[in-house]
């Protein structure tokens, strides 16, 4: 029998159409052009076999990096980083219909005034709250404090927010920071303060006159993110005139208060519900703290747990085995006198309207004026002198009051490199990641809303 002759097909080689850079690895996107131009007469599925059966072993749907062609003869699926997508396209990409929602939205700051309006639409809000000392500010994160640069429709959405649970916790952060203003305001001692976005900025609004807010809010918005970051900035905006108030009578060099949100590691699920804006914080080493001049940490929570958050474990594990004593408070245990409202309000700036001299006033165990003498008694580090007039009973030992940061098993656990905790730390495969497609023709971004289908056309076509 003759062996039947074969006639080859002359199709184009596959070129690269574009670089795919991303933290998964690095790949490229592939074309042939052959394919688009005889698509009515060869399909694609012949194109394919004719190909590795004429022994070049060429693969027209790669794997490379991460990224995979989709069933979309047009797109390529990959997986990008949350906040680098928001910087390439637009911060709400994906829902740029949808607006943010906003509870306890109010049109007036603090000062009952619109400083907060001047600052969000005349300058540069990452400048306006960054840390005054230049020796702070490598440990601070603008990125909130960017995003309304990027977009109008964002600065239009976002007012001041005042809810109930803020000023309870700027009440019980003044607290706080009379006890270090009774221990006659020591500059070895740094705070972290770790609590839902709007409360951790209360808190350090709070403590501000004597501490240095150093805010580490390292993501941006979005109408559908797990992590609600555009409270926390509405937050920000209603305590601005304070914080400026209190960063220009501020002794210096003052301590730092490092100022987490809490619910960047919220629980997240599915890409139907959320856009993944999750993001993980490290804290300064122990030497770099000691160059500040702080040998002891303060790590502040609101009483709703004991340990601290999962990214934090290895950091305070290894700033205290080098020499960095580590402890917890709980603003939950400064408690609201039972006897007597305050006689005014010391602590607030004069001109805050909603405070007023019957709000009544928090000391530590509920023990009154002696309620630092306390604080500073169960916790060691000072020995201030005790008021006059009777003495109350001593409150009970604080449930945190013996905390030690102890390793643990976490999502984080291993992913430390360079030879110190918190330095090139690595987030656990998919976190704060989100699901894209690409066009091979145009370069525009889909943003992937789970298994549905469904998808949201981002507005950028480059990937600049």
């Amino acid at each position: 029998m003759r062996p039947r002759k074969i006639t080859p097909i002359n199709l184009a080689p596959f070129l690269p159409r574009a670089s795919i850079e991303s933290p998964d690895g690095t790949g490229a996107r592939w074309w042939n052009q052959a394919m688009q131009v005889n698509a009515a007469a060869i399909s694609r599925r012949r194109a394919i076999a004719l190909q590795l059966g004429l022994g070049g072993g060429v693969l027209a749907i790669a794997v490379v990096g991460g990224v995979i062609a989709s069933k979309n003869d047009d797109d390529v699926e990959s997986k990008m980083d949350a906040l680098e997508l928001q910087r390439r396209t637009t911060w709400n990409v994906g829902d740029v219909d949808r607006r943010l929602t906003l509870a306890y939205g109010r049109s007036n700051d603090a000062d009952d005034s619109e400083i907060w309006r001047t600052a969000l639409l005349n300058q540069r809000l990452a400048d306006v709250l960054a840390p005054g000392e230049a020796r702070l500010q490598p440990y601070y994160a603008p990125t909130l404090f960017q995003a309304p640069d990027q977009s109008a429709d964002l600065r239009m959405d976002l007012t001041p927010m005042l809810r109930a649970s803020m000023e309870d916790v700027y009440d019980r952060g003044r607290a706080l920071g009379e006890a270090f203003a009774a221990a006659g305001h020591p500059r070895d001692t740094a705070l972290v303060i770790d609590m839902k976005g709007p409360e951790a900025v209360a808190a350090a609004t709070a403590v501000a006159n004597d501490f240095a807010p150093v805010f580490t809010f390292d993501n941006w918005p979005h109408p559908r993110g797990v992590v609600p970051s555009h409270e926390t900035l509405a937050a920000a905006l209603y305590y601005l005139p304070w914080l400026q108030r209190a960063a220009a009578s501020r002794t210096t060099p003052a301590p730092p208060a490092f100022v987490l949100d809490a619910n960047r590691l919220a629980s997240y699920t599915d890409e139907v519900a959320h856009f993944d804006n999750r993001y993980t914080v490290s804290l300064p080493s122990a030497a770099s703290l000691q160059a500040l001049g702080v040998s002891r940490l303060l790590y502040v929570r609101d009483g709703s747990g004991t340990l601290e958050s999962d990214d934090l474990n290895a950091d305070l594990t290894e700033l205290e085995r080098a020499g960095i004593e580590v402890r917890q408070a709980s603003l939950a245990d400064f408690e609201r006198d039972p006897v007597a409202p305050a006689a005014g309000d010391a602590g607030a700036p004069a001109t805050a309207s909603h405070m007023s001299s019957t709000r009544s006033h928090y000391h530590y165990g509920g023990g009154g004026s002696w309620g630092y003498v306390y604080f500073w008694s169960q916790y060691g580090w000072y020995r201030p002198a005790p008021p006059r007039g009777p003495r109350p009973p001593p409150p009970p030992p604080s449930h945190v009051a013996s905390y030690r940061p102890v390793a643990r098993p976490t999502l984080f656990s291993t992913r430390a490199v360079g030879g110190i905790a918190g330095v090139g730390k690595q987030k656990p495969s998919g976190f704060g990641r989100v699901s894209i497609r690409t066009a091979r023709s145009g370069g525009a971004i889909s943003v992937s809303k789970g298994r549905s289908g469904s998808f949201g056309r981002g507005s950028s076509s480059s990937g600049g």
